[in-house]
C-alpha cells in the first residue's frame, strides 16, 4: 500500500470516529434532551427507548473502532450501514413520508433542519462509502 492510501484511509477513519464519537459523546453529555429529542420522533415509546441506547452505543463503540488500526475495517463498515440506515431515516422525514414531521430538537445538530441534516448525512455517508470501496477494490491497510 503507498503512502497516499495509507494517508486516505486513516483521514476517512479518524474523521469518521470524531463525528462518531462527538455525537455519541454529546448524547450521553445531554442524556435527558437526547431522550426526550428520541420520544419526540416518530416511534413508538418501546422504540424509542431502544434506540435511544442502542445508537449512543453503537456511536460510542463505532468511533472507538476507527481509532484503532485492528478494528477500522469492521469499523468502517459499520459505519456505513448505520449511516445508511439514518440518511434513509431523515430523508423519509424530509420528504415527509411519516404523518408529522419530528422537530430535530437536541444533539447537535438542533439549529439546522432536515434538509441540512439530509446532505451532511449525504457527505458522511459518501465519505463511508469511500472507505468500503477502497476496501472492496483490494487495498490493504
Amino acid at each position: 500500500m503507498g503512502k497516499s492510501s495509507y494517508i486516505i484511509w486513516q483521514s476517512i477513519a479518524y474523521l469518521l470516529a470524531f463525528v462518531f464519537l462527538y455525537t455519541g459523546i454529546s448524547k450521553v453529555y445531554d442524556f435527558e434532551g437526547t431522550r426526550q429529542a428520541m420520544h419526540n420522533q416518530v416511534f413508538p415509546n418501546s422504540v424509542a427507548n431502544f434506540l435511544l441506547y442502542f445508537i449512543i452505543i453503537t456511536e460510542l463503540v463505532l468511533g472507538m473502532m476507527l481509532l484503532f488500526k485492528p478494528t477500522q475495517v469492521v469499523g468502517i463498515y459499520g459505519v456505513f450501514v448505520m449511516m445508511m440506515l439514518f440518511t434513509l431515516y431523515v430523508a423519509l422525514v424530509y420528504f415527509r413520508i411519516f404523518d408529522r414531521v419530528p422537530c430535530s430538537c437536541g444533539g447537535i445538530l438542533s439549529s439546522i433542519g432536515w434538509g441540512e441534516h439530509l446532505v451532511l448525512n449525504l457527505f458522511l455517508l459518501g465519505i463511508a462509502w469511500i472507505g468500503v470501496w477502497r476496501r472492496g477494490k483490494g487495498i490493504s491497510y
